[in-house]
């Protein structure tokens, strides 16, 4: 089985934070039923950001898949962003009687 993937991460080194990363040239030859579904490219990314003070969160994720067929070749693109990240404000009260 051979697997390959490149794996590629942009760090904040004063927050030691991964900002963001990729997965590239993911090879899945191994997986049976070649004849049939052959993937061509499979690549993934996300990004993150500081939406408040010391606290990382996804910002974006960007997908790409591509499939031959044998009806030729199909290629998926999905991405999402993440925005309007709301601090949650808790107040409790204990009243003991």
């Amino acid at each position: 089985m051979n697997k390959v993937a490149l794996v590629t991460l942009w760090v904040e080194p004063s927050s030691k934070q991964i900002v963001k990363y990729t997965f590239d040239n993911i090879d899945f030859d191994f997986l049976p039923g070649a004849w049939l579904l052959k993937v061509d490219a499979v690549k993934a990314a996300m990004t993150m950001s500081q939406p408040f003070a010391g606290v990382w969160l996804p910002k974006g994720i960007n997908v790409h898949v591509g499939l031959t067929l044998a009806i030729g070749p199909f290629a998926f693109d999905e991405s999402i962003a993440y925005r309007d990240y709301r601090e949650a404000n808790v107040a409790s009260k204990f009243i003991v009687r």
